[in-house]
C-alpha cells in the first residue's frame, strides 16, 4: 500500500505540481518519510502544496481503500 503513496508524491514531484524541501546545500529533495503505519510528508511552505497534499491523500485512499484521519493529522512551519 505505502508504494502506492509513494508513487503518487514521486509522479506530483517530477511534473513540478509539489514542491518538497532541500537538505541544506546538498542536491537532495524530501517530500515524505515512512514509518511503520505512520507518514511524514515535506514540502515548501506554499498553499498549493497543501491543496496537492490533500489531492494526493484522497487519491491514495480511494486506490488503497483506507481512510485518512485529517483529524489526527497536523501542519505545521518550521
Amino acid at each position: 500500500m505505502a508504494e502506492g503513496l509513494v508513487d503518487l508524491v514521486r509522479n506530483a514531484v517530477s511534473k513540478g505540481i509539489l514542491m518538497g524541501c532541500g537538505v541544506d546545500d546538498v542536491a537532495l529533495l524530501i517530500s515524505s518519510l515512512q514509518f511503520a503505519d505512520d507518514v511524514l510528508l515535506f514540502g515548501q511552505p506554499k498553499v498549493n502544496n497543501v491543496f496537492t497534499w490533500k489531492a494526493i491523500l484522497r487519491s491514495f485512499e480511494l486506490m488503497a481503500s483506507l481512510k485518512v484521519n485529517f483529524h489526527k493529522s497536523k501542519l505545521a512551519e518550521v
